[in-house]
């Protein structure tokens, strides 16, 4: 039976391991977004415990920042993503800090809780909060090309700029052929980045950025208010 998702459907956070249980009370699963849902006739209590968070003041799922800094870098990757679904070629972005921002410690030791200075540039990825510096430029360069949704989680999230598909960060951050984890060559003819001299906060994963950023952007940096 399809489903409009209407706002008297309520999504799911349902993990893979549990999806036969919420099967079985009634949850039906949305192929097109990618995630189990509660039907508008059925109540709401026996999934309570997979009922995604509650919205935040500031419009997001998450407020706590985990990385912080005085300026960012926006990346622009451009031509090299072919999304899963229309197998158009379309842009995506991430956040990229040089070194010398800082870092939420979260490993439970003596200085966790205090944040660290990072001598190394970072790109990231998993993001699931932005500051309002951030959402203002990612808006600006992106428009609604990278936005909040659902992957296993709330993220910000790139979308095809054709079809406007859901693209996750993983392939793009962690395999040899990603938009942000390419060799240099590749990147040097394909790739913009862009400057917000404005303090940052996210909360997000983050993996050790490549020196290429910073070569292949030369002539190519452009200043955002």
């Amino acid at each position: 039976m399809a489903d409009d998702h209407s706002k008297t459907v309520t999504d799911l956070l349902v993990p893979f391991a549990e999806k036969d249980e919420a099967k079985r009370l009634g949850a039906r699963w949305n192929a097109d977004r990618k995630l189990w849902y509660v039907p508008k006739d059925l109540a709401i209590a026996p999934f309570e415990k997979w009922l995604p968070p509650k919205l935040k003041p500031n419009g997001q799922y998450d407020d706590c920042p985990t990385v912080r800094a005085k300026e960012f870098i926006i990346v622009e990757v451009f031509d090299h993503r072919v999304c899963w679904k229309c197998k158009e070629a379309t842009s995506v972005f991430a956040f990229f800090l040089p070194r010398g921002h800082e870092r939420l410690n979260e490993d439970g030791g003596e200085r966790h809780g205090q944040w660290e200075r990072i001598d190394d540039d970072e790109i990231l990825w998993a993001v699931t909060y932005l500051n309002e510096n951030a959402v203002r430029a990612i808006h600006e360069i992106a428009k609604e090309d990278y936005r909040l949704d659902f992957h296993h989680g709330y993220y910000w999230l790139n979308h095809c700029e054709e079809c406007g598909a859901r693209l996750a960060d993983w392939y793009d951050h962690n395999e040899p052929d990603g938009a942000f984890t390419m060799g240099l060559e590749k990147a040097r003819h394909g790739i913009s980045l862009y400057l917000v001299e404005q303090p940052f906060e996210a909360g997000a994963n983050a993996r050790h950025g490549d020196p290429y950023y910073t070569i292949a952007a030369i002539g190519k940096m452009t200043e955002v208010s």
